[in-house]
């Protein structure tokens, strides 16, 4: 479930996901490994192995490539970073050369395609504006942040990709498009929209990330948004996003990267903590793994995760959301059992981390890493277990007279429970509280002092 090697990041656990840590096509990358030697590894034997890669290693043969002479590997498509595995200086000489080499395969020839303006390397915010950089430096073509939230930004306006931007050659002209997420600065009414311009700074489109919900009387507006992920699927490219609006309601809407159109939107009561791709179905296409809060209203809620295929389904012709919506229906839906130590300090509880390894994903439920939970390649649970942190945690607040109770090998088991559910519910209902365990004589039990 872990790198096997110190420093690495997650390895690529299918086609779809070496081809997207490329920048190309899955055929492309099928084609690199069967003509080049691009180092993919398997388990098991046959069409129905296992594939995965290391990207250390995939990004340590591009840059062989590069250095190499023409003829003997196929070049990188331009639009995707090299990753900072690599070190800074090695990492800069390959994309250079990479961008300006142009590299036979058979009889054919890859060139570098006709661009408008000097290839972007970067974003960074200048007086009030976000400016394109060029891999030299120097400045290029920019957009007014005026009546955009530049404080809700931060810092991640900076470089090739954050959550609020992203450089990626969408058309496949060899040049990179930028997408960036436009927060209004007064979020009141106007929700954040996504806004994909050329590399000359003419804007293609521009989607919004959300609409105004309805809830109990309460209608929600102002989503604040980001990018989650780039998905590159047979029939076309995607981007997936997530506003939120604070910590509920949240909606993950995925967008077709060439026209802009939102092809599919998932409502969910709680917002979005951490995401991943995995093929769980074993059909070559990768499901995204969501990892959530469902905390709708006054209440704690409880953790959940979510799997959805890409495309989303289509909503439900019967079924309805907690926001009278058509509902679409996850691929799983799970919700975890919440500590009491929630109960004393009222922490969001959410899934906060997911990793995908090529046996199995692990996910880490929990402020403080509470619980890990074991799930086989196919997303059904396999174990469970409870962390030192949270033993910790429930100790210090049973020593200050906040529980009544120590924490036992009872109150272990109850917390690695989970249950599926086949449409989302609300995560603060008692039905929720019974299937977890948290009703009756295994309940929570707070210090009758609080």
């Amino acid at each position: 479930m872990t790198p096997s090697r110190p420093g690495m990041t997650r390895r690529l656990s299918s086609w779809k996901e070496i081809a997207a840590h490329l920048g190309v096509s899955v055929r492309t990358a099928q084609n690199w490994e069967r003509r080049f030697g691009m180092p993919v590894h398997r388990l098991g034997e046959g069409p129905r192995a296992h594939v995965f890669a290391e990207p250390d290693e995939l990004d340590a043969w591009l840059a062989a490539a590069a250095r190499s002479a023409p003829g003997s590997a196929p070049p990188r498509r331009r639009g995707l970073p090299v990753r900072r595995l690599l070190p800074a200086g090695l990492a800069l000489v390959a994309a250079a050369v990479l961008l300006t080499a142009a590299v036979r395969i058979g009889a054919g020839a890859w060139r570098a395609a006709p661009r408008h303006a000097p290839e972007p390397a970067g974003v960074e915010v200048v007086d009030g504006r976000l400016v394109v950089i060029g891999p030299a430096g120097s400045q290029g073509w920019s957009i007014p942040l005026a009546g955009l939230a530049v404080d809700h930004y931060g810092d991640a306006l900076a470089g090739a990709s954050g959550p609020f931007h992203r450089l990626f050659d969408l058309d496949d002209d060899g040049s990179r498009e930028l997408l960036f997420v436009e927060t209004p600065a007064d979020r009141r009414v106007r929700s954040s929209a996504l806004a994909c311009y050329d590399d000359t700074g003419r804007r293609l489109w521009r989607t919004p990330l959300a609409e105004p919900l309805e809830w109990n009387g309460e209608t929600f507006h102002g989503f604040s948004g980001r990018i989650l992920e780039i998905v590159q699927a047979p029939e076309r490219t995607y981007v997936v996003t997530t506003a939120s609006n604070t910590r509920f309601p949240a909606q993950v809407a995925l967008i077709d990267l060439r026209s802009g159109a939102r092809v599919g939107v998932f409502v969910h009561p709680g917002r979005v903590y951490a995401h991943a791709l995995a093929d769980i179905t074993d059909d070559g296409r990768p499901e995204l793994l969501l990892g959530l809060a469902n905390n709708p209203g006054p209440g704690l809620g409880h953790a959940a995760l979510a799997a959805l295929e890409i495309p989303f389904p289509p909503p439900s012709a019967t079924g309805r959301d907690l926001f009278g919506r058509p509902a679409v229906r996850p691929l799983r839906y799970y919700m975890f059992a919440r500590p009491d130590v929630y109960d004393v300090e009222p922490l969001v509880h959410a899934v906060r981390r997911i990793e995908v390894g090529p046996e199995g994903i692990v996910v880490t439920v929990g402020s403080r890493k509470d619980v890990l939970f074991e799930f086989d390649r196919h997303l059904e649970p396999v174990r469970a277990a409870v962390s030192d942190n949270l033993r910790r945690w429930h100790a210090r607040q049973f020593a200050a007279g906040l529980l009544d109770h120590p924490f036992d090998a009872r109150e272990a088991d109850a917390l690695t429970r989970l249950a599926r559910w086949v449409t989302v519910p609300d995560g603060n209902s008692p039905e929720v509280a019974a299937r977890l365990g948290e009703t009756g004589p295994r309940a929570p039990r707070l210090a009758r002092s609080r």
